[in-house]
């Protein structure tokens, strides 16, 4: 056999050291990287010998060697992004998917999507813009004139007399003090009093009973600083009242654009009319005793608001336990709810209140605004949301809600701490302002007092923090502590008139033009959760909704009973008849009507009879077969 030849190791190692020793053309250059190093440094050479002489290399090169690249060789050396990352580099570096929480890799749910504004307003309930139905302010001329008092000239004949009779008392006591002049007011009198030098104005009030026993007993009310000058003043009453009228006040009033939420409080004694923007009280007090004149006070603030607004842009809520004092204002178009009288509704229409206040809470910071005027005036102008209407509330008689209802203070003190903002806005009066109805949480959060006259001292110290009410003479004669009117003490004036035939004028005026327009959210005033206990519910406890239910359910017996005794009924006759108010006695007719006991119709449109009952409880009653054809 011929033999193999077989190449030598020296042989060998020659021909790589040759094949180094060549300089490799461009086009057989191999990819950059550990690839491409000569292969007797990778053979002949231990990592630890390449690593030393490498470093040795780089020490014993000069800086001045180590040039930058040039901008041009650089992007001449750069290559694609794909080409310079090996594709196995890529997807060494893609991120691996998020996992949801409960949810598998790879499978990643987005986040929902955050609801726009207008989604937030509309789950809020926010309306939206309607056309404005035609409507026509009242005019003052429904309002009267009342002349002045045919004894002018006679009052200031008087005032003559009495003046020389308190500069006599002046002189008898040595006092150095007399009247200068005097200024006659609607129903006082103020005399104006100067001191001489060195006398000091607080040493007058100690001869106020002398003055007044002088005058033959009458009321004497010293003023040690008069607003404007610089006198004292002792205020007297006169002899006849001189009557401001409604349509004075209303007139006096800023007529401009944004100025409805004015109210009148009368004429001081330099006759100049008082009066201050609700919208910035925010909330007003006002006591008074019975002849002082109260109810006419609150008739000449809601009649003020009812002439000046229209009745989508205020609305009232009018609580009136008395059920006497508020009833001509009954079906207008401006009231938000029916006129509450059960002490039982008045507790659930204010809680109702504190919903809206936080509803509208929640669309001021959906909308980036901080009140109800800013949402009027600059988000509504924007959008296609409606205005929202002020809110007045007055509550009558609050003394005597006070004690039927012992929570409803709660819900008091909430409004008149957060409401303002909202454009909710409270008018309370009582005839008793004891410390446990009028508490200090109330004062402190209404800071606008009416004091009309008191039956006592402590009364006065109660409603305005200091004595003065129990001087006042009555019918309308009040004492004003607002700070818009004057931040130097109460400010004394003679409060507006307004009778009965003036208000039904106006109403009349108001009806004819538009129905009213109730809340919803505002007809169902009944307090569920107040059930009456029975034995068996002692015996076995229920909850609250199957004691409220039966409760219910008892009581619309007890009125199906009644009405099936009946050949006619209405919702006006449950009123009476059970004590309720205008949203249930509604309900309770519905609910005869789909039960087919009431006609769903009255026999004659507009007949005052109401609606016909179709099924008695004697059997020997007409027939309610025979009376269907009726309905």
């Amino acid at each position: 056999e011929p033999k193999k030849e077989t190449a030598s190791p020296i042989a060998f190692e020659n021909f790589l050291s040759s094949e180094v020793k060549k300089d490799p053309s461009p086009c057989e250059e191999g990819p950059k990287g550990e690839e491409n190093k000569p292969l007797n440094d990778v053979q002949t050479l231990p990592e630890e010998q390449k690593g030393r002489d490498e470093e040795k290399e780089r020490e014993e090169e000069p800086l001045e060697s180590v040039q930058e690249p040039s901008i041009d060789e650089r992007s001449k050396e750069e290559t694609p992004v794909e080409n310079a990352i090996p594709e196995a580099k890529l997807e060494e570096n893609v991120m691996t998917p998020l996992v949801q929480a409960g949810g598998e890799a790879g499978h990643w749910t987005a986040p929902p999507a955050k609801p726009t504004k207008e989604a937030i307003l509309d789950n809020l309930g926010m309306p939206h813009k309607k056309p404005l139905k035609p409507y026509k302010l009242p005019s003052y001329d429904l309002l009267k004139d009342y002349p002045p008092s045919p004894e002018a000239e006679q009052e200031k004949l008087n005032c003559e007399r009495r003046k020389i009779s308190i500069n006599e008392v002046f002189s008898s006591f040595h006092v150095g003090a007399y009247v200068e002049d005097y200024t006659i007011g609607p129903s006082v009198t103020r005399y104006n009093i100067r001191t001489e030098d060195g006398v000091s104005v607080g040493s007058l009030a100690k001869y106020v009973n002398d003055i007044s026993v002088r005058l033959n007993g009458v009321g004497v009310r010293f003023e040690t600083i008069v607003r404007g000058r610089n006198t004292s003043g002792l205020e007297i009453p006169n002899d006849h009242t001189s009557t401001v009228s409604l349509k004075q006040m209303v007139k006096a009033l800023p007529q401009k654009p944004g100025t409805g939420l004015y109210v009148p409080f009368g004429v001081n004694i330099d006759n100049a009319p008082i009066f201050a923007n609700l919208a910035d009280f925010p909330h007003l007090l006002t006591a008074g005793g019975t002849g002082s004149g109260k109810s006419v006070f609150l008739t000449g603030l809601i009649m003020s608001l009812i002439m000046r607004n229209r009745p989508e842009d205020v609305k009232l809520v009018l609580i009136d336990p008395k059920r006497v004092e508020m009833a001509k204002y009954q079906n207008l178009p401006h009231l938000l709810c029916p006129i509450v009288k059960e002490p039982s509704e008045a507790k659930v229409c204010l809680d109702k209140l504190i919903q809206e206040m936080e509803t509208r809470y929640k669309a001021f910071e959906t909308a980036g605004v901080k009140d109800i005027g800013e949402w009027n005036n600059e988000f509504v102008s924007d959008s296609d949301y409606a205005k929202m209407p002020y809110i007045v509330v007055f509550i009558d008689e609050y003394a005597d809600l006070s004690d039927c209802c012992k929570n409803v203070g709660d819900s008091v003190v909430r409004l008149a701490q957060k409401a303002r903002a909202a454009g909710i806005h409270l008018v309370i009066a009582t005839q008793r302002p004891s410390v446990s109805v009028i508490t200090g949480t109330i004062k402190a959060n209404i800071l606008v007092r009416v004091a009309l006259s008191m039956s006592s001292a402590i009364d006065s110290q109660t409603i305005l923090g200091s004595g003065g009410a129990e001087e006042l003479i009555g019918h309308g004669d009040m004492l004003v502590d607002c700070g818009q009117v004057s931040r130097m003490g109460f400010t004394r004036c003679q409060g507006c008139f307004c009778d009965g035939h003036e208000i039904n004028a106006v109403c009349d005026f108001i009806r004819s033009q538009m129905e009213p327009d109730y809340s919803p959210m505002f007809l169902d005033l009944v307090d569920h959760e107040a059930v009456t206990e029975t034995v068996q519910d002692r015996i076995m406890p229920l909850s609250k909704s199957e004691a409220a239910a039966r409760s219910l359910d008892s009581f619309y017996e007890s009125v199906k009973s009644s009405v099936m005794e009946m050949e006619y009924t209405s919702i006006s006759r449950i009123q009476r008849q059970f004590g309720v108010g205008f949203p249930r006695a509604g309900k309770l007719i519905s609910r005869l009507q789909k039960e087919g006991i009431v006609a769903n119709a009255p026999d004659v449109a507009g007949s005052s009879k109401g609606f016909r009952v179709l099924v008695h409880s004697d059997p020997n009653a007409k027939s309610s077969v025979a009376l269907a054809k009726d309905n």
